[in-house]
């Protein structure tokens, strides 16, 4: 892993919400929330935020998969799996920072 790999990692792991600016254009759909681009203002880099409706997972059990599934992809390191740096929520959503893949 390089070191510009590293820091961006340790950036972005820690990013908080109002430091992000959303692309108006959606890059993904799923049946839980969309997909999309966004820049982190403070480094200037992109990344992809998955944007999952609390409204959508009222049942406790898929809750409860949800948050496991995050614990589990924040450990995950490897070259053919995007990276999942943090996640973040508001009273609405889920926030979900990814690695931007063009």
């Amino acid at each position: 892993m390089s070191a510009d790999t590293v820091r961006e990692e340790k950036i972005l792991a820690n990013i908080l919400l109002h430091e992000l600016e959303f692309e108006s254009k959606q890059i993904g759909k799923g049946s839980y929330g969309t997909v999309q681009l966004a820049l982190h203002k403070p480094s200037g880099i992109m990344v992809a935020v998955k944007k999952i409706t609390k409204q959508s997972i009222t049942n406790p059990k898929v809750n409860s998969a949800l948050r496991r599934e995050i614990q589990i992809h924040k450990k995950l390191r490897h070259v053919n799996i995007v990276r999942l740096y943090t996640s973040l929520e508001d009273d609405n959503y889920i926030y979900l920072i990814l690695e931007y893949v063009k």
